[in-house]
């Protein structure tokens, strides 16, 4: 996709979020990690927008500096010269994170860390009637959690659109809201270069909403993680790294359900005992092949030895006959 269609599809998408709710306003969602690409994260900046920090987001050894934020964008407080139609829209913050996103998606994959995942400084762009605080406020709530697995306090990604993208699905009603809030559209590039939204649920009619934005959030439900998202979690880093890879490597834009389609494969392939090297080899493999090729007694014997001998799948692999390998191949 060129620059200039994808520019028009996130203010399409913007402005139409605003048209729904009342007095809503734009948000940049930024994580500035430790290169701080856009430079808003730098001690002493003064901040000029509206800010609000997603606190322990980050982790564990993260200075508040590195912090996720949620910035209100609004040139009347930068370079009120340029309002010409709304303040938001006229920000020129907005137009650079558009440009940079799209650059985003034809440069190299960032080096993965597989613990934290591979998400990129800028996560996106909300709408909401709800100020900064409010927002970040909710994030903050939900980040901090206990793994059943180990009991250890873990600090879940939720800025991460990443993170968002092999989670939503798996989202009820009330997780969606006690993360998003009752108004709030989240519009994000996800690991495959694609414009993915994530919103949040209409609200139950018959519970009024408070009007005051602190009893607002008191009222939402909490965000309860189940054990199959905790194992999803566990996964997210390595997936969004796999299908960084498969777009480097296609011609072709991915499919959309991309994503879904290797988490699906690294939990298959962690059920069989791959790890690691292992596991990778399997998953770049079969996305080039039918799905019927894992019923194959020649690769499930391979994959039998390489349980036994760990590093040494993509040996076995290359002994496959050739036969194999026409009888499999997708045309792609």
């Amino acid at each position: 996709m060129n620059l200039t269609d994808f520019r028009r599809q996130v203010l399409d998408t913007l402005q139409s979020a605003q048209a729904r709710w009342a007095e809503s306003k734009i948000f940049l969602f930024y994580a500035p990690g430790y290169d701080d690409p856009l430079g808003l994260a730098q001690p002493g900046t003064p901040p000029r927008r509206g800010t609000a920090l997603v606190r322990w987001a980050a982790g564990a050894g993260y200075g508040e500096a590195h912090y996720p934020r949620v910035f209100e964008l609004d040139c009347r407080r930068v370079a009120a010269y340029l309002l010409e139609t709304d303040p938001a829209l006229d920000d020129p913050l907005l137009e650079d994170t558009i440009t940079r996103s799209h650059a985003d998606l034809h440069a190299p994959a960032p080096e993965p860390d597989l613990n934290e995942g591979t998400g990129r400084a800028i996560c996106g762009w909300l709408v909401s009637p709800d100020d900064a605080a409010t927002i970040a406020r909710r994030f903050t709530t939900c980040s901090q959690r206990t793994d059943p697995s180990d009991r250890q306090r873990r600090w879940l990604r939720w800025h991460d659109p990443r993170t968002m993208t092999v989670l939503w699905a798996s989202m009820g009603h009330d997780q969606k809201t006690a993360l998003l809030g009752n108004q709030l559209l989240w519009l994000a590039v996800d690991a495959a270069g694609h414009l993915v939204q994530f919103e949040a649920p209409a609200p139950d009619a018959a519970a009024p909403q408070p009007a005051d934005p602190v009893e607002r959030l008191l009222a939402q439900p909490a965000l309860h993680v189940t054990p199959p998202q905790w194992a999803s979690m566990h996964h997210v880093g390595l997936v969004n790294h796999l299908v960084e890879a498969w777009r480097e490597r296609e011609a072709e834009p991915l499919p959309r359900n991309a994503t879904e389609k290797v988490h699906h494969l690294v939990v298959q392939a962690d059920a069989w005992g791959l790890d690691g090297r292992d596991l990778q080899t399997f998953v770049l493999i079969a996305l080039g092949l039918h799905g019927i090729f894992q019923q194959d007694p020649a690769l499930v014997t391979a994959v039998r030895h390489a349980g036994l001998n760990p590093g040494t799948l993509s040996d076995h692999i290359a002994e496959l006959p050739e036969e194999f390998w026409e009888r499999y191949r997708q045309p792609r």
